[in-house]
């Protein structure tokens, strides 16, 4: 922390199946999110969303590729209001 403003960045509801791994896919997708460019507060969206659809499936996590997260993202905030979209690479997180 630098001293800086607080951000509140929302969470993306659903209703968990299984949270494990949850955190793990949260600061891939933040890692990843921050390594293609991204602010902290669009990283940290991108990554809230990427966790909470990794608790919808029974056993340990894998984060969702970076399309069903943005998609996601998107749907949940319209795209006068979205973050940034990531700057194009190779999607992060493997099959279900």
């Amino acid at each position: 922390a630098t001293g800086g403003p607080v951000t509140h960045v929302p969470g993306h509801p659903v209703i968990p199946v299984d949270t494990n791994g949850a955190g793990d896919a949260h600061v891939g997708a933040f890692i990843a999110a921050l390594s293609r460019g991204q602010d902290p507060r669009d990283a940290t969206a991108l990554a809230n969303v990427a966790a909470a659809l990794s608790t919808l499936y029974e056993g340990p996590a894998t984060c969702p590729d970076l399309a069903t997260t943005l998609a996601a993202l998107t749907a949940a905030h319209p795209p006068s209001h979205a973050p940034a979209p990531a700057r194009a690479g190779p999607p992060h997180g493997g099959p279900r």
